[in-house]
């Protein structure tokens, strides 16, 4: 079933950039801002962009460690603020 919070899911996942982010995201041991980066041709403030719209939209969550954010995949489908939470993404 769709929810008020889909067309934030639909507009965080349709973002080229963002999918990609994610995916450096999943296949990394809690990446930072910085190890990020360096995947992409991109400046940090645009990363860090990204990763806000996948905070926002419930599929990455982040830790500060000292001086560092840690960004990994949010792991509580239950959350029905979540993307994960939706029926389509299973």
């Amino acid at each position: 079933m769709l929810t008020k919070h889909c067309p934030i899911c639909f507009d965080a996942l349709s973002d080229k950039t963002r999918m990609k982010v994610l995916e450096t995201v999943k296949n990394g041991k809690e990446p930072t801002v910085g190890q990020i980066v360096k995947k992409f041709s991109l400046r940090q403030p645009t990363i860090s962009y990204h990763l806000d719209v996948l905070k926002r939209a419930g599929l990455v969550s982040s830790k500060k460690e000292s001086q560092k954010v840690r960004y990994s995949l949010k792991n509580n489908p239950a959350d029905s603020n979540s993307c994960l939470s939706c029926p389509i993404t299973k």
